[in-house]
């Protein structure tokens, strides 16, 4: 029963944390907003390559197994 809690209480959380990427996106698309471009500038945005992902992949990890041979300690 806890296992289940957990799982609903993180499909929550997933799905409230989604909900404003999926407002902006249905406001931008439905006509009250626009993504065109007026003329302004623009700016660079750095782009995430795989070196990067795999970095963060490593830190979740590193986090996992901490938390797995802290638990093994305590028992």
């Amino acid at each position: 029963m806890k296992n289940v809690k957990l799982g609903a209480l993180s499909a929550a959380v997933a799905t409230v944390s989604a909900l404003p990427a999926y407002a902006f996106d249905f406001w931008s698309w439905s006509g009250f907003g626009s993504r065109h471009d007026s003329g302004g500038q623009t700016s660079s945005v750095p782009e995430i390559d795989a070196s990067a992902g795999v970095f963060a992949l490593a830190a979740v990890g590193v986090v996992l197994l901490l938390a797995i041979e802290r638990r093994r300690r305590r028992a």
